[in-house]
């Protein structure tokens, strides 16, 4: 199978998951941000830093972070973590950066464990080649898990797109410190409904589409 084809599966299934989900949403009135909001409200003092590091394990994992909307989870646990204080808004983000680099060893991995099953081949055998690592996949985690997953399954060596991936992060979750600080001045987060999270949802899953889709097309040239 053409490593292009991977890759595009990569994407065309996570877009898929991603608009099934947020159609269910809307119209079966399933558990949404909201409910994730009530739930994460309950987490207090220094029980946030741990709840913000297996969230992201959750959201930046392939597939499993196609059923959180962005970064919905880390984004809310990180508002109120700065409800205590700089001091514990600061160890939540650095909870999240550790939590988000271990999740690109397990899509790096999944990825690996693709491209032997569809090429025959280890990713040692494969020539290197420049790991892309375009911050427009950066914002929302489950777009960098599947960009991991992709990259590694077109034969790219593990060890690149982990180091690589992982000093994009550093940088995301120092601009998330500070988007936080900006939110929780002009941002109610009660006002928050459950038809913008799968909306959003939604338009990940659509951009999701359109990556495969130009793979696709690439792959056919």
């Amino acid at each position: 199978m053409p490593l292009l084809m991977i890759s595009a599966g990569v994407w065309l299934v996570a877009g898929v998951l991603s608009i099934a989900y947020a159609v269910a949403g809307l119209l079966y009135s399933l558990p949404g941000v909201v409910e994730l909001r009530d739930w994460l409200s309950g987490a207090t003092g220094w029980y946030i830093p741990l709840a913000a590091f297996a969230a992201i394990l959750l959201e930046g994992t392939y597939i499993i972070g196609i059923f959180f909307p962005g970064a919905t989870v880390v984004l809310l646990l990180g508002i109120f973590s700065a409800i205590y204080g700089a001091s514990l808004l600061v160890v939540t983000c650095i909870a999240i950066f550790l939590g988000w680099s271990l999740t690109g060893v397990i899509n790096a991995k999944f990825g690996s464990l693709l491209h032997r099953r569809f090429r025959g081949e280890d990713i040692s055998d494969v020539q290197e080649a420049v790991v892309g690592s375009s911050l427009v996949y950066s914002w929302f985690p489950n777009f960098r898990a599947n960009l991991e997953v992709a990259q590694v399954a077109q034969g790219l060596s593990v060890r690149d797109v982990v180091f690589k991936s992982t000093i994009i992060k550093f940088f995301v979750s120092f601009v998330m410190l500070l988007l936080i600080f900006v939110v929780t001045a002009v941002f109610d987060v009660e006002m928050i409904e459950n038809d913008e999270g799968f909306l959003a949802l939604a338009f990940v899953g659509i951009v999701c589409l359109v990556v495969g889709g130009l793979n696709v097309v690439r792959a056919r040239r």
